[in-house]
This record gives structure tokens, sequence and C-alpha cells, in this order.
């Protein structure tokens, strides 16, 4: 029997062209496009498809037929114009979804379609843009940049087509007519299994990541480092720790099965989730469909007893395929000052406190932490640095009789040291085990049961495990992108850019902006044709530049219209077109339509993702329903409004627990610092009146600024202190070069204060010394420096010296290197890519150094706010024919000018008084307090206090610095700081720790301020351990 296509063609007008489906769109095949895609398209059309007799909806259907060579069969790939002045959704939601809102509208949009099976041999009816079940849907706009919106492969009810094989065409199809940009959002399904995550786990990206599809977008803020990271923690679950805690955790002893099963028919190691997934994937093509030999557990049990299984342990020589090695090997090999036989005693040490740690929790987690392992190592041997040196290479080594591995807890994140027997393989009794049933029988059948208990129901308590499993699945959007290609043929191509004048940018240019269309003229082509190509281009493309008037390229201001492109400027180069007429009244000017609207959701989210949202009825921002408790089956209320507009609306009655009750300056008798290290954290410790009886610690968990502003009066009664940015601005590269610049001005700073300016002064000078030392280290490799090409530079007085500079897009071969900004960055702006000093400080065209204030990395380009030490001017050197500018990273100074403000704070305030109290000394008061610090005066508490603190397993320095800060609390007659400090690794958190334990027990209520979230937490799990 005749395919239907083929009967259709013969009651109608019989197509004179037939391309084979697997070969079609193959370089050559059946043509060789070097154009655009707006040109591309047209040339496509004409050439390999036919003009069908009807139309859909008034828009135009051109139809080329595909064989299956193998099966014989004729499939149709439709392709419709659409013409957005007369469609019924000029907009595109794909576009809005993708974050390709501020896209200018495109004339035309360009449908590819293969229907279903049942309807080939039938023409396309209206409603086809809006059919889900087609076998592929695509869309692309005039621009190159477009959406695969279906994909439907067998699972989606195709008897022929497999999706690889349509994604294959897609592909080829795309490349040939040199489209720019193609997302996808990725819902693909195989066996109930959603692809994104089944194949980031085993093959670390998306279904569509085998045709160069990259992590584009995700929905509830999810940035593509966290769905980098969520791959990684997925597909590095161990093997052995899956077995362990699902045989443990609910009873799925046949997951285990499976494992063991997969692994003795693989070849290699299969160690993770990602190599286990993997394996199997691979023999879905060739699995036998009557392989049964192997059996697995179902729901209806018996006690019959399988043998095979009661060895637990694997034998020696499985251990030793581990590849794992013996320590006295390692240390043998190791770059260490210690001797190998210290490293294998402390190994040895290690290992004892391993198998005690065994014995004591036979039921629970056997494994210790790094610090765990680290202080019980301490109680033996008093080196931290030899312990630590051993804790690295303790992984996979075999010391006496155990072998010792390092792995991560997936239930704590935390990394756990563990122990197993080298001399495996003791029989242990008999496991009664469920009745069996035929497994192996289908790979995919095993591969959906690993895919639902283990990332579901085995890991169902692991809030790690579930955030991963979440952030995969809300990572939807998809990209693959066709860099520019500049043939070798005799074309010149070109990356134009449509620069809006300054009005524009205030004014109507309310989104970033779009991106730069591709040009193509002959070779003998002049600067006069380059703008009638672009004007033309420009117009055929966006419904906003219908009457553009293209006036200047800026890279070739000043040359005449009538000169050669070609030995002018180079083939491929980005230019800055600049002309007048754009149309911002129409109603077509962005993708995302006419609309504006604002995102601001607590997930992060700032622009619509595509998932269901609610506006709030107040403030009108919108947010997603889910963030906001509404779930996806819940209709949205009527009336929302968001938890900001209630809070300002109703504010709470009741103070949260954790705020700080208000005391006067005159109510605190003491008040410590505490540093550690290189941090600092402040410790103001509050008697409480006799009436408070519980005690509570405090932790503030935001990370201070710093930043103390002078007020009006003192500017009024003061003169202005010279601002760091202002003295650093001053200095020349001369000034910079100079390291005894302030080698007479930095003097030692004092043990005591005369006043508090005085010790604020003392540290005035050293702070510009390090800013001065460290720019000019920076100076000194200049040739190292970051860099990235400034794209415009925006000046509206009057701002004074601040400026509005965009920096040129990067591409992915430059993002490795390339400047990104920060606030706070010292930066200098030059004409030329510096490679050592003097090519900053030339004649007549010296460089130009800024401050970054703000910097916006929304959308394609990142705009900087900037504020310059002298107006930006640059001047073109003669005979020259560019005036690109660069931005040269210098250092950062944003620590600097925190510390510069802490150092000039109102010396009027009444929180004055209270660092008064501390840095002034009291000459009537000895240095000890004699009163206080009498052992017979102590109080009987204190002593108990003592007792404790000698089971917090510290050295007796530790224990000593813990007492006099207490003893310091207690004294009444003197005001005092102590000092806590260290290097790393010597026990300052767990000191802080447990002093702020023992003043909990004290009933002292005290405040701790901590430079970050994770300082906060690590201090806070100190002292949950000694409750």
């Amino acid at each position: 029997m005749e395919p239907p296509i083929l009967e259709a063609c013969k009651k109608g007008k019989k197509p004179t062209n037939f391309y084979g489906f697997h070969t079609f769109a193959e370089p050559g095949c059946p043509i060789s496009l070097h154009g655009p895609f707006r040109d591309n398209i047209r040339q496509f059309l004409q050439e390999c498809a036919e003009l069908e007799e009807y139309n859909v909806e008034g828009m135009p259907v051109w139809c080329t037929f595909l064989v299956l060579e193998k099966r014989g069969i004729v499939l149709p790939l439709y392709t419709v114009e659409e013409n957005v002045k007369i469609s019924a959704k000029p907009f595109c939601d794909p576009c809005r979804c993708a974050g390709w809102s501020h896209h200018l509208v495109s004339k035309r949009k360009y449908h590819v379609i293969i229907p279903m099976d049942d309807e080939w041999n039938k023409p396309l009816n209206e409603g086809v843009l809006d059919l889900q079940h087609h076998l592929l849907h695509g869309l692309i706009h005039c621009n190159g940049f477009g959406h695969l919106l279906i994909i439907n492969g067998i699972e989606g009810g195709s008897n022929y087509l497999c999706g690889r094989e349509i994604m294959d065409l897609w592909d080829r199809l795309c490349s040939l007519l040199h489209t720019r940009q193609i997302t996808v959002e990725d819902l693909s399904k195989k066996h109930k299994m959603d692809l994104r995550l089944l194949n980031g786990v085993a093959y670390g990206h998306s279904w569509f990541g085998r045709w160069g599809y990259q992590f584009f977008q995700g929905s509830f803020g999810v940035k593509e480092h966290n769905y980098s990271r969520a791959i990684e923690i997925l597909s590095s679950l161990e093997l052995d720790q899956v077995i362990n805690d699902c045989c443990q955790g609910n009873g799925c002893r046949d997951i285990g099965q499976i494992i063991r099963h997969y692994r003795e028919m693989s070849e290699t190691n299969l160690t993770t989730i990602r190599d286990l997934f993997r394996f199997m994937l691979t023999l879905k093509s060739r699995d036998p469909p009557g392989r049964n030999s192997t059996t697995i557990a179902t729901f209806t049990y018996s006690s019959k007893i399988l043998p095979k299984i009661a060895l637990w342990d694997r034998p020696v020589g499985k251990e030793r395929s581990m590849k794992c090695r013996k320590f006295a090997n390692v240390a043998a090999n190791m770059d260490s000052r210690w001797p190998v036989r210290r490293l294998q005693n402390v190994a040895e040490v290690i290992v004892e406190a391993l198998k005690e740690k065994r014995a004591a929790n036979k039921a629970g987690s056997c494994g210790m932490t790094r610090q765990e392992a680290r202080d019980a190592a301490r109680l033996h041997i008093g080196d931290t640095g030899l312990i630590d040196h051993v804790l690295k290479a303790m992984n996979n080594v075999i010391v006496g009789n155990y072998i010792v591995r390092r792995a991560v807890n997936r239930s704590t994140r935390v990394l756990e040291y563990s122990i197993q027997d080298l001399k495996g393989g003791t029989r242990v009794d008999p496991i009664m085990i469920p009745k069996p049933m035929m497994f192996g029988k289908s790979v995919y059948f095993d591969v959906t049961y690993l895919y639902k208990n283990v990332l579901q129901c085995c890991y169902s308590e692991s809030n790690f495990v579930k955030l991963a499993v979440q952030t995969i699945m809300d990572s939807k959007h998809f990209v693959k992108d066709w860099p520019f290609r500049d043939e070798a043929d005799d074309l010149l191509r070109f990356i134009c850019q449509v620069m809006p004048s300054s009005i524009d940018l205030k004014t109507e240019l309310t989104r970033d902006f779009p991106p730069a269309e591709y040009i193509v003229v002959p070779l003998h082509a002049t600067v006069g044709d380059l703008k009638l190509a672009v004007q033309s281009a420009m117009r055929d493309t966006y419904c906003v530049m219908e009457q553009l008037l293209v006036t200047d390229i800026v890279e070739l201001e000043g040359v005449d219209d009538e000169e050669v492109l070609f030995g002018l400027v180079e083939s491929g180069a980005q230019l800055r077109v600049r002309g007048s007429g754009l149309d911002w009244g129409t109603n077509l000017r962005y993708e995302g339509g006419a609309d504006t609207w604002t995102v601001r959701c607590k997930c992060g989210a700032l622009d619509d993702d595509g998932e269901r949202m609610v506006s709030c009825d107040i403030c009108e921002i919108w947010q997603h329903t889910r963030c906001s408790g509404i779930e996806d089956p819940e209709v949205v209320p009527r009336l929302f409004v968001c938890d900001t507009c209630c809070t300002s609306l109703a504010p709470p009655r009741m103070q949260s627990s954790y705020n700080f009750e208000h005391f006067p300056a005159s109510a605190l008798p003491h008040c410590h610092a505490v540093f550690l290290g290189d941090v600092c954290w402040h410790l103001s410790v509050t008697m409480l009146p006799p009436t408070i009886q519980d005690s509570r610690i405090l932790f503030q968990l935001e990370e201070e600024e710093m930043m103390v502003m002078d007020n009006v009066e003192e500017k009024k009664t003061k003169a202005k202190v010279k601002g760091l940015i202002d003295l650093v601005f001053s200095w020349s590269v001369t000034d910079v070069m100079n390291k005894d610049l302030y080698k007479n001005k930095v003097e030692q700073i004092p043990e005591t204060f005369s006043s508090l300016e005085h010790y604020f002064r003392s540290f005035i000078n050293p702070l510009i010394e390090e800013t001065h030392a460290n720019l000019r280290s920076n100076f000194t490799t200049l040739n190292y420096a970051p860099v990235r090409e400034i794209f415009y530079v925006d000046f509206q007085l009057p701002n004074n010296l601040y400026y509005t500079i965009t920096l040129r897009r990067l591409s992915d071969s430059e993002k490795v290197e390339a400047y990104e900004p920060e606030v706070g960055d010292l930066i200098a702006l030059t004409d030329v890519i510096p490679k050592r000093i003097d090519d900053l400080d030339r004649p007549k065209r010296s460089y130009t150094i800024a401050l970054v204030k703000h910097v916006n990395d929304k959308g394609p380009f990142k705009i900087l706010s900037v504020l310059s030490s002298k107006p930006i001017v640059f001047v073109r050197e003669k005979g020259g024919n560019t005036d690109t500018l660069f931005a040269v990273h210098l250092t950062n100074l944003a620590t600097n000018i925190r510390i510069w403000h802490a150092l000039h704070p109102n010396l009027t305030g009444d929180y004055m008084k209270i660092f008064n109290s501390v840095l002034e000394v009291d000459p009537t008061v000895e240095e000890n307090c004699t009163l206080c610090f009498l052992e017979e005066n102590r109080s009987i508490h204190l002593s108990k206090l003592r007792e404790s603190i000698g089971t917090f397993r510290m050295d007796g320095s530790q224990e000593v610095a813990i007492l006099n800060c207490i003893v310091t609390r207690e004294c009444h007659h003197r005001n005092d700081v102590k000092l806590i400090w260290g290097p790393p690794g010597t026990g300052k958190t767990k000191m802080i720790g447990s002093l702020l334990f023992v003043m909990l027990r004290m009933k002292c209520r005290t405040l701790t301020c901590a430079p970050t979230n994770i300082a906060v937490i690590g201090v806070a799990k100190k002292i949950t351990e000694f409750d």
C-alpha cells in the first residue's frame, strides 16, 4: 500500500522535489547558504519548498517533502510565514518567558511544522499554530532568534519517527539557515521520568544537551551555578552510601540488589549514581528481551532465605579494586617536612579514633567529621599542622587491617571519615528477604525504579538532596547559540548595533539594548553601501525601525561614503550605527508586549519566567504563587496582598523573641571586643536586671556595611575630611610607584590612647599606606590585569563626574579571563590595553581613574555607574581608525572605604561614651583590679564554672583565656577589652562558643556580631554542641 501522502499528491499538484529525511539540511544538501537568517529563509523557501495553493488565517504556507528511505514513506515539512502586523498574537510569549522581553518585535515569524502521522495527507487548518500534538513545531523570528516549541517522538504518538531523529533534523535545519539562538523549555519525559533530571544525573546535561543546548534561565530564581551545583550533588551520590542509607532507612534492599547486579555486568567500576545510570542507559538499545534470570523483591513477603546475599561485606580482592593504596606508600611520596614514621603514627591514631566511634555507635553513623577526627588526634598529638597534613591524604588508603574512606554524608552534607575492615567476607546472620520477582527484563524498568526510589523515597528526609532535585526541576529553559561565522569567501560580514540617542536612553529605551544584527555586503562595497545595507536590514527586520535613516557609523566616523570598506575595517568587526526615525510610538516595540510590569519575588526572580504568578493589589508587584503559599491546584484569590504590603498596613503587635531589647548606654557596665584573627567579633556583655530569669544569646545574622555618615551639623562646624577616594584620585603614576611616599608618615600604633579621636587617628595613615602599597603591587603586574572593552559612555549634566558606562558583551571564549566588574573596583579608562606602566602615562594621552559605584548586570550588557577622577576625554591619534576605550581593573577599594568611614565617625554621639570608657585609661585604677582578682572574693558559682570549662577538652591556654574574659565581666570597677587571637585552625571559634555557653549558664544576655552568616552559624553550632 502506497503511503497516504503520495495518494494526496496524485489528487493535486505533484511535488517536484523529494529529499532524504536523514540527509536533508546537511552541509551543501540541498543548498549552501551564506547570509543572515532573514535572507537565508527566503532563499530556502524559494529553492527547497513549494508554495501551497491555500493559506492559514491569511498566512502563506510552503511545504518540503522528506522521504524516510528505509520505510519508503514521504512526510511534509511545512513552513508558515506569520506577519506580526496582521497577526492576532503579534508578541511572543516564549521570548517573554525565556528572558528576551527586551528584544524588538520582528516583522515576521516562521513556523516550522511536521504534523502528526495521520495528518500528513491533509492540509493545515486554522488553529494549527496552537496545536500541541505536532511531531515538530519550531518558531524562528526573522532576526534569527527562535524557540523549539514542540517535539514528539514515539512516546508522543509517532509511528515512524523517534525524538532523536526529529531533533537531528531540527538541528541541521537551524545550522543551514544560520539561526543565532534557539531556546527550548525542557518538559521532555520518558517512561514518566523527567529527562532533564535523569540525563542531568547521568550525563551532566539535559536531553537537549547532546545537541549543544545549555542552561539559559531557571525558574524561581535558579541561577546557572545553582543548577551546576545541583547536578554535581546528585551525580556524586556514592552507590555504597545509597545502599547503606536505603537499607537502613526504609528497607528497600531491592535497590542494593539492582545496583550489585549492574555492577557485576559492568566491566568498569561503578562508584557513583552517575556511573550507574550512564551504564544502564547504554544497555537500553541492546537489552535482550528474554533476559529474566535475575530476581528482585516485591511487596509480598516470604520467609525464603537467599544465602547468596548473606555476605554483606566485599572480599579483599573487591576492596582492592577500588584503587586503595597503603598509607605507608602514600606517605613516602608526599612532599612533607615530617618523616614517614610520624605520618604513619598519626594515621594509626586516627584509625583508632574511628574504631572507637564505630564501636560506640553501632546503630547510627560511624563516621567522623574532619573536626572530630582532628580533635580526637589532638588528644595524643600536639602538632595540628601534622594532623591536618595527614587528614588531607586519608582517602581510600589502607592503614593496618582497615580501609579509611572520606565521603560526604548526604543527610548532613558534611565530609566524614569512616573505616571498613580489610578482611571482608565475614558471614552475617541470614536475612529474611521478600519473595522474589523477575527483574532485569527491562533496563528502563530498573532505571525507573531507581529514579523513583533513590531520588524520592530513599532520600525523602534529606533536605539537601530534595533541594537539588527541585533545583533541576526548576531549570527548564535551555538555549543553543550559533556563533557568528566570518567565512572565507568574497563577502564582508559585520555585527551592527543601532545606538539609541541619549534621549532614547533616558525616556524611550526602558529595557536592555536589543541584540545586534548580522550584515553581509560584497567585497567591493563602500561605506555608503554599508550604511544602506544596515538601513535596509533594520527596516526589513523590526517594526520600530521601518523609517530608520542611518547617518553615521561610529567606527568609521569622518570617513567618506565613497571609501571602499576592504582594508578600512576588518571583516567580522562589531560596528555601532547612529541614525534617526525610530518609531518608539508604535505598540509593536518589544516582544514581551506593550505592558510594563515589575516582578520581585522572594525567590529572587526579577522577570517573568513562565511560572504562575499573582500581582499584589496594592503595590502591583508580581510574584510566584508557589512562593506566596498558593499551591498550583489552588485558585488565585480575588484579592491578594503581598507580605510587604501586609507588614506596612498592619505592623505586628508582638516583637520577635530574638529582638534585642534596648538598654541606655549608662546601663551597660561592660563592653568587650573579641577579635578572631582576620575576622573581628564584637561581643558586648550586658548584666540583666534581677527580674529577668531567662538567658538568650542573640546573633546578628546580616552583614553590616560599617558605614558611618557624618551628620549635617558636624559638616557645618568642622572642615570636611578629605575622602580616601579623593586621595587615591590625586596620585599620579609616579606617586603610585613611589614606595617611600608614606615612609615617614606611618607611626607605630600605641597600646593606649588619650582619647577616642586619638584612637581613630592612629589607624588612618596605616590604612592609606596599605591602600597605596596594594595599588602599587597591582601596577607592577599591569600586563596581567583583567580588561574589558567599553561599548558606550554616557554623560549628562549636571552629574559632576558621574558617568554611565556600558561594557561590551563577551563571547564564550572571552568569559574566562575578562574583567567582571564589582562595586568598589578602581579601574583605569584608557584607549590601549596596557602591557606596561608606560602605556598608561603617555604624553598627551594619560589614563583616567574611576571608581565603580553601581553595577547593573541585568540583560546582555554590563552597565556601570562610575565616579571619574576627571572628565573622560580621549582624542583619536593621528592616523588611527578607532576610538575604542578599555576598562582595566586595578584593585577593589570597598573594604578600604568602609574602614575609612568607620575611622571618621560622629564623635558626639551617645554611643561614643561606651568606647571612651573602654579606650581611655583611668589612672586611678590598676591594670588588674585587685579586689576582683583575689581568689577568696571569687564567687562559688565562678568556681563551678571553672570545673565545667575543664570538660570542654581545651588546652590550658584556652581555658585561661576564657576564665580571664569571665573574670573581667565580673569586675564592676573598670572597663576592659580582651583579645583572643591566633592563626587559622587554633580553635578560636570553639573558644568563643565555649565562652558564650558559659555566659548563657550565668544568665547573662550576650550580643554577638559577626561579619558573615557563615561565621554566625559556625559559632551557634559550637554552642549547641555544648548544650
